[in-house]
Formats: C-alpha cells, structure tokens, sequence
C-alpha cells in the first residue's frame, strides 16, 4: 500500500465525507464547500472551503483545508506542543 492510500485510509477512518460539495460562482471565481452536516447557518468547523477561478482549484483548497484540520487534530491527541490550543479542549 502507497503513502497516498495509507494516508487516504485514514481519513476515511477519521470521517472524510465527500458526499456533500457545493460550488458557488461568484463573479468570475468559485467557492467550493465540503460538508457532512451544518450545526450553524454562521460558522461551523465541519465546512470545508475553497476559493478559486477554476472549479477544480477551488475543490483542492477545500480538501488541503480539511486534510489540514484532520492533521492539526492528530497533532493536538498526540500532543505535539504546537498544536495544543483551547480549540480541542
């Protein structure tokens, strides 16, 4: 098994969820979201978003803020120092 699938494996184990992804044109540029479920019409930590020209540029932001999020939580429960903030307390 590559890197790639091993790493992929687990964050399908960690709950990636690519069901929902919405895009949204604004003037001559893209929002892309992923989401599993909304708790807030404000913010929510489970939104993951993306910003581009291209559609599939925007997708790609979305997915390195989410492998980001999954790998900044990782560091918090095995207690790498630069990632213990009160976000995951």
């Amino acid at each position: 098994m590559t890197d790639s699938e091993v790493n992929l494996k687990k964050l399908i184990e960690k709950g990636l969820d690519l069901t929902n992804i919405a895009f949204t044109k604004v003037g001559n540029s893209y929002f892309a979201n992923i989401y599993s479920e909304l708790h807030s019409k404000i913010i929510t930590s489970t939104v993951y978003t993306g910003f581009a020209e291209l559609p599939s540029i925007a997708l790609g932001k979305a997915l390195s803020e989410m492998i980001e999020r999954f790998a900044f939580e990782d560091g918090y429960h095995n207690g790498n120092p630069t990632c213990q903030t009160k976000r995951f307390k």
